[in-house]
């Protein structure tokens, strides 16, 4: 029994905490939603209160009032605009549903929510629609927030597109869809979700705490650049099954289970200069070859930086320029550099030794610079002082680099100071004692060379010498004369 309360409280316990986890995030959430900044200045998310019921157009002819539509011609200079509205599709089709168009429009500023279960029901549905411009949405509790199927040329940016299934969905649409900076979290399956597309540019984009941040599916040519992915329960960015020529780079990639994985035929896909670090897996290769893998981050992921299975020709450095990898130093304690590649290949983790799985110029900075190792050297090294106590203290210090010196520092900055040029003077009346003081020399690599010394200050002791001036003795007068000399004693 008693075993029984502990286990219901500390269930209770862990539902409170993850409740208030998921509050503290949608809190976050809608601070992110209001600094975003919208196109012509409009800032804020929020509608003016009036509803509409779920907008279906079919045809160029149905951009009317009656569909939502508030102004424009339809024309790319005066698109049909569909703002300001709040639809709930009250759990049966799509909030907005538009097929079958050509003409120029936009969808700004509506709340969208509670569409059907059907894979095609989503907050806005496109099929066969080009020309949108979709942005400043809020679109939430629906099967897909924004789905497209066979549309191109479309724009969706900044829309808040959260606790859907899928946060943005394109499914055969190719060429020139621009899907940037939209905020997709806490979806139940993916962030932003690419089937079977081509040619679309999915760029900084927050992907957090989906199950998948970015997946693509049977996708070529696309570029998948500077988006957060972080936080998601799976796969940060995923390349799941036939996915070819795809350039995925400068993004993050934190806290996931993988960083970036690419499996089951993901081949011939650029993998360039992106940050995972904190996942189980940095990046995964499971049935995929011929990528090019090169300037990533590998950062302090808990089971292997990287690994690679059942995938060979894999390409793990570029032009001479591999990968960052933060174990390197202690898999490679003997290895040494040049400042910017290490002298011994990295081998990632798989259940092959092959040759193709190594990273030939693993790299010594994360950012791909030059690492400089070598510490000053004094000139001649410091020694220790003594002044008399009536007496100014300066000294001159001196070291060099093999790249420059960028600074000197000391310990004791109440009695002493030390200027650029390594010269150390007194800043305060120094007493009889000893004051020891450090001495650094800094490159600027933030190396350094230390030295201590000690500074005795005392009083020196004054010697005379007795001269006698002149003695008379000549029976008249006599007289004894002094006067004395102080002799400066040598330090």
């Amino acid at each position: 029994m008693k075993k029984s309360k502990i286990l219901f409280l500390s269930l209770l316990f862990f539902l409170i905490s993850f409740n208030s986890i998921k509050i503290t995030s949608l809190i976050n959430l809608r601070e992110k939603e209001d600094s975003i900044d919208f196109p012509n200045g409009e800032r804020s998310l929020k509608v003016n209160g009036l509803t509409h019921a779920p907008i279906i157009i079919n045809a160029n002819d149905e951009f009317n009032s009656t569909n939502g539509v508030v102004k424009g011609d339809g024309s790319e200079t005066n698109p049909y605009v569909i703002a300001n509205w709040e639809i709930d599709a009250n759990g049966s089709g799509s909030c907005i549903s538009i097929s079958e168009t050509t003409a120029y429009y936009e969808i700004k500023k509506c709340t969208l929510f509670n569409s059907g279960n059907d894979w095609k029901d989503a907050g806005i549905y496109l099929s066969n629609s080009g020309n949108a411009k979709i942005y400043a949405n809020r679109i939430f509790n629906n099967t897909a927030g924004i789905f497209l199927s066979s549309s191109n040329n479309n724009f969706i940016s900044k829309n808040n597109c959260s606790l859907n299934d899928d946060g943005i969905c394109l499914r055969f649409s190719n060429s020139y869809n621009k899907i940037s900076e939209n905020y997709c979290a806490f979806n139940s399956q993916n962030g932003i979700y690419l089937d079977g597309s081509s040619n679309n540019n999915i760029s900084e984009n927050n992907c957090f705490s989906n199950s998948f941040g970015i997946y693509l599916s049977t996708s070529t040519d696309n570029a998948v650049s500077r988006n957060n992915c972080s936080l998601n329960m799976q796969i940060g960015i995923y390349l799941n099954h036939h996915n070819i020529h795809n350039k995925i780079s400068g993004n993050i990639c934190s806290s996931n289970s993988h960083g970036i994985s690419l499996e089951f035929l993901s081949n011939n896909n650029n993998i360039s200069e992106n940050n995972c670090i904190l996942n189980s897996y940095g990046i995964y290769l499971y049935y995929s070859r011929d990528n090019l893998i090169w300037g990533n981050i590998l950062s302090n992921n808990t089971k292997f930086q990287a690994h690679c299975e059942r995938s060979n020709e894999n390409n793990l450095d570029y032009n001479g320029r591999g990968n960052y990898w933060s174990d390197y130093r202690i898999r490679y304690p003997r290895a040494s550099n040049d400042g910017y590649i290490w002298d011994n290949p990295y081998k990632i983790h798989g259940p092959f030794p092959l040759v193709s799985s190594s990273d030939h110029y693993p790299l010594v900075c994360p950012d791909g610079g030059f690492l400089d190792e070598i510490p000053p050297k004094w000139g001649e090294t410091p020694t220790d002082k003594t002044i008399n106590v009536d007496e100014s203290f300066k000294y001159d210090v001196d070291a060099s680099d093999n790249v420059m010196i960028d600074h000197y520092w000391i310990n004791n900055t109440i009695d002493f100071k030390i200027n650029q040029n390594g010269q150390i003077t007194n800043i305060t009346e120094l007493i009889i004692g000893s004051y020891w003081i450090e001495i650094r020399a800094y490159d600027t690599s933030d190396n350094s060379i230390s030295k201590i010394i000690k500074i005795t200050v005392k009083r020196f002791n004054i010697g005379f010498i007795i001269v006698i001036a002149s003695i008379s003795v000549l029976g008249v007068a006599g007289g004894l004369g002094f006067y004395f000399k102080k002799i400066k004693p040598r330090k």
